[in-house]
C-alpha cells in the first residue's frame, strides 16, 4: 500500500501525518509527503534565491518528519513540488499510483464537513 500525505506543516498536517504513520505501521504500507508551494516573482531577479530559500526550509521540515517515521518504522519519502496543492497531489497520485491520500483540513462546515469529515482543533 502506498499513502500520500500533503503537508503544509500545519498542526493539521501533523495530525495527517500521524494518523497515516499509524495505518502504514499497520498495513505495511510506505508514506511519501509531498510539500507544495507557489512562488510569487515580485523580482524575477531574486526569484532563484526565493525558490532556493523555499525549498531549503521545506526540506529541513520534511527530514525532520523522515525521522519520525523512522522511529515509526515506515518508510517515508518526500518530494517538494513548485504548484498548486490540487494539481501536485492529483498528478502525483495518479502517476505514482497511490492507494489512498491523507491529508488534514480545517473549517469544513455543512455538505463540506458531512462529505470530507474534518479536523478537529486542538
Amino acid at each position: 500500500m502506498k499513502i500520500l500525505v500533503p503537508t503544509d506543516f500545519s498542526e493539521n498536517a501533523s495530525h495527517a501525518y500521524r494518523f497515516a504513520l499509524a495505518l502504514a505501521a499497520q498495513q505495511r504500507a510506505s508514506i511519501r509527503l509531498v510539500y507544495t508551494f507557489t512562488a510569487v516573482y515580485d523580482f524575477a531577479a531574486q526569484a532563484t534565491e526565493i525558490v532556493a530559500g523555499i525549498e531549503a526550509e521545506a526540506e529541513q521540515a520534511l527530514e525532520q518528519a523522515l525521522a519520525v517515521g523512522r522511529a515509526a518504522e515506515v518508510e517515508v519519502s518526500y518530494k517538494i513540488v513548485q504548484g498548486t496543492v490540487a494539481t501536485a497531489v492529483t498528478a502525483m497520485a495518479y502517476r505514482e499510483d497511490f492507494d489512498l491520500i491523507v491529508m488534514g483540513t480545517q473549517g469544513a462546515s455543512g455538505i463540506k464537513k458531512a462529505l470530507m469529515g474534518r479536523t478537529p482543533d486542538r
